[in-house]
């Protein structure tokens, strides 16, 4: 159940600690990287976009590959056809809301809330 707060109330040491270690753990897994989608060439060389997951549908085009932040899991992006593809991540049982993933190899790549 969440915490009713009141003017006055304060934040303990101990919850302070926990936030700080997040954002630390958090810094560790993205470093100083910028997220910003749908720009290639933003992370290295190659096309490689990164994501917070946030929507069910990722749209892209050409061939590529899905991978988790670690990159210890991955799937394959295959295209429909020569215009854009919607793939939805619900399919995949290692990627949960809020979670960082990259996309690697495609020309294009977002996120959306529904498909094309």
């Amino acid at each position: 159940m969440a915490q009713q707060w009141s003017h006055g109330d304060t934040n303990p040491a101990s919850g302070l600690n926990a936030y700080s270690t997040a954002l630390t753990a958090l810094r560790a897994s993205i470093g100083d990287a910028e997220i910003v989608p749908c720009v290639p060439h933003k992370y290295g060389t190659g096309n490689i976009y990164r994501f917070v997951h946030r929507n069910r549908w990722l749209h892209f085009k050409s061939t590529g590959q899905i991978k988790n932040a670690t990159g210890t899991q991955q799937a394959t992006l295959s295209p429909v056809n020569d215009t854009y593809t919607s793939f939805d991540l619900q399919s995949l049982s290692w990627l949960a809301y809020g979670d960082f993933y990259q996309v690697v190899g495609c020309d294009m790549a977002c996120e959306e809330e529904t498909p094309l």
